[in-house]
């Protein structure tokens, strides 16, 4: 999995198989103007954490906080 997040919280996940990490890191330049970095923040490592449980099958409900982009009927459907 490929992941990135912001300081407010993750901002993508994506199964790395699903396309080249310069396809993917297009997407999300266009969808957040914003510098794009290798690296790391306390948002992914909670989410690196919450995932490994997760699969695991020792959680079923995360606790990262999440920073999407999308319009108000997105942002309804995906909080559904």
């Amino acid at each position: 999995m490929i992941a990135g997040a912001t300081e407010a919280g993750v901002c993508f996940l994506e199964w790395h198989d699903r396309g080249a990490v310069e396809r993917i890191k297009e997407r999300v330049i266009k969808a957040l103007p914003c510098a794009v970095r290798r690296g790391s923040n306390r948002h992914l490592k909670l989410l690196r954490s919450e995932l490994e449980k997760y699969f695991q099958g020792e959680l079923e409900k995360f606790s990262v906080p999440v920073d999407v982009k999308g319009t108000p009927f997105e942002k309804r459907d995906w909080s559904s």
